[in-house]
């Protein structure tokens, strides 16, 4: 056996230099440097290297690898995303519906309502004046209660097409027709709404061709040519986010509005401004959408009495399951919103 000069065994006092030059070296990425004390033989420094590598060398991070996962660790829980990192597509669960509820109200003009406009009338003045009547614009009517005539209200949320969402009095895929007349040169549905699965059927019940021109968004425009007395029937299978103009160019008075919904969740007021949208997915925050001709998307109301504002004709409302108080939603409108 081969001794040092202190006397230990050489093998022993190899093998334990050695494993601290290999951690020195790991630490610093140089190669490890070992002194020998007194002579080894080539055989002895073999064996001794075959020992080394069975018994092997620790590796350990580097302090600067520890602190950098500590400090993206400190990033992401800065970020609001904890420990763990969030999977690529994950889903958030939707609030479940609680049942149904009908939404009901009244859109009314505070104030005082601008006076109606006469519209000129000067072609074929027999059908489309008859007896030199005064033909007024639909762009605001006012009624006596002080209710406004052909607001739209609708359901903007994207809700998914199933039995627990839309009630089956509103599902998408409605077909019958849906009627569109005209007479003494004036659309007699001054607003409407359809669904686009439906049909429209253009009435001319004047004794004098008219042409409806709708110069929709998502579908594509029409302008037929409807001879006195007869009928045209168009579809418009996309849903329209906002109403479409109808015009007539050869009576450039006349004037009305037509929109496409999927689902049925929408409404038109009536002569007394009064609305209802029925079996809608209750217990959910929704958001509708309120339009007017002369104020297209309506900006401001009090609703219930409390000013709101209405960004784009934006309204959040929840519908309740159980208590139909809850559902009424009446707008008061300041005339001031139709004469900017």
């Amino acid at each position: 056996m081969v001794l040092s000069e202190d006397g230990e065994p050489m093998m022993i006092r190899f093998l334990m230099e050695m494993r601290v030059a290999c951690r020195a070296g790991f630490a610093s990425d140089a190669p490890p440097t070992i002194m020998l004390r007194g002579g080894v033989s080539a055989i002895a420094c073999v064996v001794v290297g075959l020992c080394v590598s069975l018994v092997g060398c620790e590796r350990r991070l580097a302090p600067a690898a520890i602190e950098n996962s500590q400090q993206v660790a400190k990033i992401r829980e800065s970020l609001g995303g904890g420990g763990a990192e969030q999977q690529p597509g994950a889903e958030q669960a939707l609030p479940e519906p609680t049942g149904w509820g009908t939404l009901k109200g009244v859109v009314k003009l505070t104030g005082n309502a601008p006076a109606p406009e006469a519209l000129r009338v000067d072609k074929e003045v027999d059908v489309c004046a008859p007896g030199g009547k005064t033909v007024y614009s639909e762009a605001l009517v006012v009624g006596s209660t002080g209710g406004i005539k052909d607001v739209v209200i609708f359901l903007a949320t994207k809700i998914p097409n199933e039995e627990k969402w839309v009630h089956e009095t509103a599902k998408p895929g409605k077909t019958d027709e849906v009627l569109f007349d005209q007479r003494n040169c004036v659309f007699l549905s001054h607003v409407l709404v359809m669904q686009s699965s439906q049909t429209l059927k253009i009435v001319n019940s004047d004794g004098i061709p008219h042409n409806t021109k709708i110069d929709t968004l998502a579908n594509a425009g029409i302008n037929p040519s409807v001879p006195g007395g007869g009928t045209s029937k168009h579809s418009f299978p996309k849903e329209e986010r906002q109403p479409a103009r109808v015009s007539c160019s050869i009576h450039p008075w006349m004037s009305s509005w037509i929109m496409t919904r999927d689902n049925g969740y929408f409404a038109v007021t009536n002569e007394q401004g009064e609305f209802e949208i029925p079996n809608l997915p209750a217990g959910v925050e929704l958001e509708f959408r309120v339009w007017q001709e002369k104020s297209n998307w309506l900006s401001a109301a009090n609703i219930n009495g409390a000013a709101k504002k209405l960004p784009k004709g934006k309204l959040l409302w929840t519908v309740d399951a159980e208590d139909a108080s809850k559902n009424q939603l009446n707008l008061d409108v300041d005339a001031a919103v139709f004469t900017k």
